[in-house]
């Protein structure tokens, strides 16, 4: 078996093969990460591509480098160490551990979570949210479940619903509902609320978001007959399923620069928290939201998975994070001291907790 593997690759063009597909593989992961950054969910193939696992553009690193190394061709394996660099941090958002910003004050504790409409069951989900002792909690998906309700007016004396969201509160909260967003002729939901806090250290102004979810028009996208039937047949490509991709895309799109823009108008500390149904790169968390820092990067590191968690009711599909889609961006004079992600087992989504106090 070694001598026709030898003799096959002694042959010059399998040679040459071999080290132009090692050349090119990096800058095809390059061209992957500014299309991500810079078109996103603008054209619906790179859009769907966004919310699979990057892990798979490291697959050609377990053909190409054991090739190289058979090939004696060790000086393209620097190509491939790029190739690893690109993989790790701009497709799939590595953050280096580094010094947490300076801080002086009180720190209060925030605690974020996409509860998946409790199918867990409120008592579940509640025991996994105080287990943080959070001082400021925001709830997305809730089902409006008075059990849910009733469980954080017996810890917290600050407490309102709106829609699916939750917040409670050591301290004060006042409330502002937006105003609806006009798209494609229909008047649609912002999916945001904005409250103000007066925490110890003043007042801070709450985005509580949870953007439309891509996941309906990926439903569409499948069709009835599933994803492999619809690829076979062809109408995958008769524009119908990416219309419909488009302009799911296009909505939320329009719901997350909304609270950008509103969250820029504030003064004094503002926090944008919530399931943004985001991945990283895209244009929205580097550009729309360019102008709010984001709370993981200041005071995390790794990679910050949230989403999907051991819930998610898909089917053949694995249960292990590998998208950061439930975040908290920070704009003004507040900064993250210490952040985590916690919450395991009792949602589809894992909760972010960032420790917060003026820098």
């Amino acid at each position: 078996m070694r001598r026709p593997l030898k003799r096959f690759l002694s042959k010059s063009w399998v040679r040459r093969l071999v080290v132009g597909l090692s050349l090119a593989y990096p800058v095809t992961l390059l061209v992957a990460a500014l299309v991500f950054r810079f078109v996103g969910e603008r054209w619906w193939v790179s859009g769907v591509v966004m919310f699979l696992p990057r892990l798979a553009f490291a697959l050609p690193l377990l053909v190409l480098v054991p090739l190289l190394f058979a090939l004696g061709e060790r000086r393209v394996l620097y190509a491939q160490a790029v190739s690893v660099l690109l993989v790790l941090f701009p497709l799939m958002g590595f953050v280096m551990p580094g010094p947490a910003p300076a801080t002086s004050g009180p720190v209060f504790r925030l605690l974020s979570f996409n509860v998946n409409s409790l199918f867990a069951g409120p008592e579940e989900v509640f025991r996994e949210i105080v287990a943080h002792s959070p001082d400021i909690v925001l709830v997305q998906e809730s089902s409006g479940e008075p059990k849910f309700e009733e469980l954080f007016r017996g810890r917290y004396p600050f407490v309102e619903t709106s829609t699916q969201f939750l917040v409670a509160s050591r301290w004060p909260v006042a409330t502002t509902l937006p105003e609806r967003l006009s798209y494609a002729g229909r008047s649609r939901s912002p999916r945001f609320v904005r409250h103000v806090i007066r925490t110890p250290g003043g007042p801070v102004t709450f985005y509580n978001a949870h953007p439309l979810s891509p996941r309906e028009s990926f439903y569409e996208l499948r069709g009835n007959d599933g994803f492999r039937n619809e690829l076979r047949s062809g109408r995958i490509f008769d524009g119908s399923a990416a219309s419909v991709i488009e302009a799911n895309a296009g909505l939320r799109r329009l719901q997350i620069e909304t609270v950008a823009r509103l969250a820029s108008e504030e003064s004094g500390p503002v926090v944008v928290a919530g399931d943004l149904n985001q991945p990283d790169p895209s244009p929205l968390t580097g550009g729309t939201l360019g102008e709010l820092r984001d709370a993981f990067r200041e005071g995390g590191w790794g990679f910050g998975y949230t989403f999907p968690a051991s819930e998610f009711k898909a089917r053949r599909t694995p249960k292990i994070p590998w998208m950061r889609l439930d975040r908290v961006f920070l704009r003004g004079p507040i900064a993250t001291q210490r952040f985590a992600v916690g919450c395991e087992g009792v949602s589809d989504h894992r909760c972010v907790i960032a420790d917060l106090a003026r820098p």
